[in-house]
């Protein structure tokens, strides 16, 4: 005989309800903690529940180089820094460093910063890999990747386009070529850096300069720079010859408005010229002022103020392209104040 409340788990065995309801409660709980703990749940709980009743710190560690050249000499510099709630810093005697991952000489500094709990010197080992180093303080962990790269220069790029001795009749040239990929190019005119150049997954480059330059003979020269700063050798050097055309104005819509014009008062002057202007300089009674193109109209203009006795007032221009030419046009309109 057994009670109505009993369930029947096996042949002639019979357990109450009750009973059976908190077995499958604990099973569950019993499997969901196992999975937990299987999942990393027990460092969070570490860092959760224990933080109410343990003391809580703060671990950080950085370097002072990201990447090292695998040659088996050169150094990083890692920090580690602990502290504890209120902010104070601990002392380093009991942060454990290792190597996680990778080959790397590992030892103590005995110049800690002040701000630092300690320090620890990585020397690069002779491979290229990818090195982790991790600090422990009491359970608490953090780490820090290093890439030592291999130190090889990049191939040195190659300049398609202008080709050696071509007159160039922009003051801002077209290049391309082609170079070693996961590389910049630097582009040097007259041995002075001018502008850098993405390469595409192809291993192609092309680009204008970022500054204009001047009418004449220039030297190109091309180097490869990886993300480590490692530079390639220097390309041979392409000679081009920049001639760029005089920047035009237009005297047939050139305006001054009002002139004649009222001494010491306000007058505006409107000069258009051709597309390939960079500046223009007004001057007036031995006075210069820059007039601004202000809707990039090719059209510059300024607002001035005239003369204060009556007569008639020269006006000169000086014009000068993007690559820097200028050309002066002298006394080419005139002011009338009355």
């Amino acid at each position: 005989m057994h009670d109505e409340d009993e369930e029947k788990v096996a042949p002639g065995f019979y357990v109450s309800r009750p009973l059976l309801m908190i077995g499958l409660v604990a099973l569950i709980l019993v499997v969901g903690v196992i999975s937990f703990i299987q999942a990393g749940g027990r460092q969070a709980v570490g860092k959760s529940w224990l933080g109410w009743f343990l003391p809580s710190f703060n671990l950080e560690i950085e370097s002072n180089a990201p990447y090292l050249p695998a040659d088996g000499s050169s150094i990083a510099l890692i920090d580690i820094t602990a502290q504890d709630k209120h902010g104070q810093l601990i002392d380093g005697s009991d942060i454990d460093v290792i190597v996680k991952r990778g080959q790397g000489d590992l030892t103590n500094s005995p110049d800690t910063p002040s701000e630092a709990s300690k320090r620890v010197i990585l020397r690069a080992p002779a491979q290229p890999q990818t090195i982790v180093i991790e600090a422990d303080f009491r359970g608490l962990k953090e780490s820090i990747t290093i890439d030592v790269f291999d130190p090889v220069p990049p191939a040195t790029p190659m300049l398609k386009a202008p080709a050696d001795k071509a007159i160039i009749v922009t003051a801002t040239p077209t290049l391309s070529g082609q170079g070693p990929t996961d590389t910049q190019i630097e582009v040097y005119v007259d041995d002075q850096q001018n502008t850098v150049l993405k390469i595409d997954a192809s291993g192609n480059f092309a680009g204008t300069l970022e500054r204009a330059i001047k009418r004449g003979q220039h030297s190109l020269k091309l180097i490869a720079i990886n993300k480590y700063g490692i530079r390639s050798a220097a390309s041979s050097p392409t000679t081009i010859d920049v001639r760029t055309p005089d920047p035009e104005i237009d005297l047939a819509n050139l305006r001054i408005k009002p002139n004649p014009a009222q001494a010491n008062a306000v007058f505006y002057i409107f000069v258009p010229v051709s597309s390939n202007t960079k500046e223009v300089k007004l001057t007036l009674e031995n006075t210069s002022y820059i007039l601004s193109d202000r809707n990039q109209s090719s059209i510059y203009s300024a607002a001035l103020r005239a003369p204060s006795a009556p007569g008639l007032y020269p006006i000169s221009l000086l014009v000068t392209n993007q690559g820097g030419d200028s050309v002066l046009a002298e006394n080419i309109t005139s002011l009338k104040v009355r």
